[in-house]
């Protein structure tokens, strides 16, 4: 999961088109089994913090299969939630913004990696 945030984070910060997303403050707090990390958007940045410097607002916790189908966008967080297969606090925006970055950014990326990787 934390090698999928990374490469959210890279991505959706060289999209200039997704700047637009990044205009609200939130910090997001994943918890993956045993891996846990914290998305935050500020200042028009997506960044990623694997310690707990920063208090989250929002939370998400699944299975690392669920959290990783949600980060590639395979899965769309809202049906994860609806299907009670992560557990989530925070509103409804905040999980369409996070669904829109999730589903913007990986996607792109899968299709730029070499046909090896696929």
């Amino acid at each position: 999961m934390l090698e999928l945030l990374r490469i959210l984070v890279d991505e959706v910060n060289e999209r200039s088109h997704l700047t637009p997303l990044l205009h609200k403050t939130i910090s997001v707090q994943l918890i993956a089994d045993e891996e846990q990390a914290i998305l935050q958007i500020e200042d028009g940045v997506l960044r990623i913090y694997e310690d707990e410097r920063n208090a989250a607002n929002v939370f998400i916790m699944g299975k690392k299969q669920v959290m990783e189908a949600i980060i590639t966008g395979n899965l769309k967080l809202r049906k994860a939630i609806a299907a009670q297969e992560v557990d989530w606090q925070g509103s409804l925006r905040t999980a369409l913004l996070l669904e829109s970055l999730f589903r913007l950014a990986i996607p792109n990326y899968i299709e730029k990696r070499p046909k090896a990787f696929k």
